[in-house]
């Protein structure tokens, strides 16, 4: 099946996570035996450097159509028309190229809002999946319920990637909404049968140093759960606007020798750090998928997740705790839990469970099932 995937840019040596959801389906999708063109709208500030204009290229057996234009914040009402004319631009070339697709699966509301605008009337099915924090609030803007109500209906299949984003979307729109967790690229991310330091207890957690992600809870929680004790130590990976603030924390508690703000680092160090350390912990407000907490379960850690959203349809007893009241004093009581009962957990059972319910073949699986129905109901539908 030719199947058309349109997302948001690529990702780069430089921006390893730009439209990485996007092309990590694709390539799952390529992997089972589709024919995949991914079709990339980067539609980043002039401040994201990158060669700008139409690409074309071949990866992981993608065929790939991209054009980069630098826009930034600018008016929704311009940035609008922008896109279009960019993914008219590309679906010309990708039709000339390479055929008419027999589905078309976009990524992210604006991107399927401007598809649903423009190939909507072309009678090629259009699978819509969701992933944008936006849409998983309780009361939206009104540029995003605009967005919303013209492209959900429209679509022919929509898809959440966690249970949490699909019960809102379903609720403010009408609409049914399946449920389809991203894939989780865990290659890089085993469970290694290596003993660690019993004598050391490592929490490690991953995110954007932004106030949504609570890195500043997390760092308090765990100065309040092991404050003095230097054989606990937290080790955070990421980079943002919190950076001073975070550091400014740190020093305030006393904590420069337990807590570490490892700044920005690739998959393969932050999964050899994850071999070393004994659980992951997160206490974001509101996480859509989770990315990073099925990273380190793959890597066979328990998790700790303070927050809502995706991460709860994965956490249970088995792999973590979820705190559900988001506070320093829970946040610390669950670290402490979490260490006291540390071995109870089997981490090999941890990094199994999540490889079957998030790998690759299953998520392409789901999809192609999905693609089917559509394009064989599109095709009785013509026959009539």
């Amino acid at each position: 099946m030719k199947i058309l995937v349109i997302g948001r840019g690529y990702p780069t040596e430089k921006y390893k996570l730009n439209g990485i959801f996007e092309f990590d389906q694709a390539k799952a999708l390529a992997a089972a035996g589709h024919e995949v063109i991914f079709a990339g709208l980067d539609m980043r500030s002039v401040r994201r450097w990158r060669k700008w204009g139409h690409e074309s290229f071949e990866n992981h057996r993608i065929r790939v159509e991209t054009i980069n234009i630098p826009c930034g914040r600018i008016p929704n009402s311009i940035l609008d028309r922008i896109k279009k004319r960019a993914l008219k631009y590309l679906f010309r070339k990708v039709v000339d190229k390479y055929g008419t697709p027999d589905v078309i699966h976009t990524h992210f509301i604006w991107v399927g809002y401007i598809a649903v605008e423009l190939l909507g009337g072309k009678g090629i099915p259009i699978v819509h999946t969701e992933h944008f924090s936006e849409m998983n609030k309780d009361v939206l803007s009104n540029y995003y319920k605009s967005l919303g109500r013209n492209t959900y209906p429209k679509v022919d299949k929509v898809i959440a990637v966690s249970r949490f984003l699909a019960e809102n979307i379903s609720q403010i729109f009408g609409i049914d909404v399946d449920v389809i967790p991203n894939v989780a690229d865990t290659s890089g991310f085993k469970y290694v049968c290596d003993k660690k330091d019993e004598r050391l207890f490592n929490v490690i957690s991953v995110g954007r140093l932004v106030p949504s992600k609570g890195m500043d809870l997390l760092i308090e929680a765990f100065g309040k759960a092991f404050d003095g004790d230097e054989t606990a130590r937290l080790f955070i990976y990421g980079e943002g606007v919190m950076m001073d603030k975070l550091s400014d924390i740190i020093s305030k508690l006393n904590l420069d020798r337990q807590v570490n703000l490892m700044g920005s680092a690739n998959r393969e160090e932050i999964a050899q750090k994850m071999n070393e350390c004994n659980i992951f912990a997160l206490a974001s407000e509101r996480e859509t998928f989770g990315l990073a907490i099925i990273e380190a379960m793959a890597a066979g850690l328990p998790v700790i997740y303070a927050g809502s959203g995706g991460p709860e349809d994965f956490i249970d007893d088995s792999n973590g705790i979820i705190v559900r009241d988001r506070s320093v004093g829970k946040l610390a009581e669950a670290l402490i839990i979490t260490r006291k009962n540390y071995r109870k957990y089997d981490p090999e059972y941890i990094s199994m469970k999540v490889s079957q319910e998030s790998g690759s073949n299953v998520i392409a699986e789901k999809l192609t099932r999905i693609y089917l129905t559509l394009v064989e109901n599109r095709s009785h539908r013509g026959a009539v």
